[in-house]
């Protein structure tokens, strides 16, 4: 539960989406920033986020320039593939997109109870157009996350 100065809310939802631990978070973010997280291709991969109430700035001393919310962050633990593949990717930010990727897809199918090689992985992202550089995952931008999960959800049918 916090309130903290608005200029670290990005660099706290970072941090949160990387702790393990927290699973629920009430905290009181600019209005116009937790609408953009609830549609955020990382943070709502992680997070359901739900907006309680509205603060009025005649609130808070001195006043800030903008409406606040207090909102509720709740980790999600969904297996649905395109969640799990943004959260899975953005946790291995040191390794190749390829081979992150491939982890991600293994861990996919054991979620479903299905084995699936290193082998059988890499074909499925062969697939994927344009084919994946051999770049860091740190460099994907959020949109990246969408177009890749959206690839891999057409190329596997579970």
């Amino acid at each position: 539960i916090g309130n903290i100065p608005y200029q670290l809310t990005e660099p706290l939802m970072h941090l949160l989406c990387q702790s393990r631990t927290i699973q629920k978070a009430s905290l009181i973010l600019p209005k116009t920033f937790s609408q953009r997280i609830q549609q955020h291709p990382i943070f709502s991969a992680f997070w359901n986020i739900t907006i309680i109430q509205d603060v009025p700035s005649s609130a808070f001393q001195p006043k800030p320039r903008g409406t606040s919310v207090i909102a509720t962050l709740n980790r999600r633990t969904d297996s649905e593939i395109q969640s799990f593949i943004v959260r899975k990717l953005y946790l291995q930010p040191t390794k190749k997109i390829k081979n992150g990727l491939r982890e991600t897809l293994i861990d996919y199918y054991n979620t479903k109870h299905i084995t699936l090689t290193k082998k059988q992985a890499e074909i499925i992202i062969a697939k994927l157009s344009p084919p994946l550089a051999d770049q860091n995952i740190s460099s994907l931008k959020p949109l990246d996350y969408i177009k890749i999960s959206q690839q891999i959800k057409e190329a596997i049918q579970i």
